[in-house]
């Protein structure tokens, strides 16, 4: 009994041990330029079907970092500026049902290829010395073009394309956790939320690269 005790206390204090060498002592992650890629799932759904996911890239600057003192994980918090772009294609079955609707023939390849371009800053906070957890907010707009067959319609005879094309404006949060496997690389997922037009991914799997 008294070997299993000491096997037991030996492995705790191993793990504790191990535990407090993972444990932030200061704030890393998010000073200087990081550069993000990633592949999401479609931010629409509805009237339009994604036909590939979305692929992003963003990066960010560091604006501070190392504000918040803690006991357990010594100087941490930190706050980025930075920007993302995402595109995505979709198959517009509104504009197919539509045409088919109405006897205009040839129209059977309706798409739309949307452009997500938008500003973001986030609060970085380091519980362990590799892994970066944050959340913030992001705005800017989605463009959505039309491609494939155009067609116009009664009574003004305008295109399709001419007529829908349009930008909507995006706002809302994104959270994720990135871990780093050293100082330039990172793999992490991100969950994204647009308020305004369901145009961002809701959740992506990144590759971050730190500069």
């Amino acid at each position: 009994m008294k070997k299993v005790f000491a096997f037991v206390l030996a492995a705790m204090t191993f793990v504790s041990a191990n535990a407090g060498n993972q444990r932030a002592t200061g704030m890393t992650m998010v000073d200087g330029f990081k550069l993000g890629l990633g592949v999401g799932v479609p931010g629409w759904n509805g009237n339009c079907k994604a036909v590939m996911p979305m692929l992003s890239v963003d990066g960010a600057f560091g604006l501070a970092s190392g504000f918040i003192n803690t006991k357990h994980f010594g100087n941490n918090g930190g706050i980025d500026l930075g920007f993302q772009y995402a595109i995505c294609g979709y198959d517009d079955t509104f504009f197919e049902n539509w045409a088919y609707a109405h006897m205009i023939p040839g129209v059977d390849n309706c798409g739309l290829m949307e452009h997500l371009i938008i500003l973001r800053s986030a609060f970085h906070y380091q519980f362990l010395k590799k892994l970066d957890t944050y959340m913030g907010f992001h705005g800017g707009v989605a463009l959505s073009i039309p491609t494939g067959d155009d067609f116009y319609y009664e009574p003004k005879h305008q295109t399709r394309k001419d007529q829908w094309d349009h930008v909507n404006g995006v706002f809302g949060m994104y959270s994720g956790g990135t871990w780093y496997f050293n100082e330039s690389i990172g793999a992490g997922i991100e969950f994204e939320n647009d308020w305004l037009d369901s145009a961002t991914p809701s959740v992506s799997a990144k590759v971050q690269f730190r500069f």
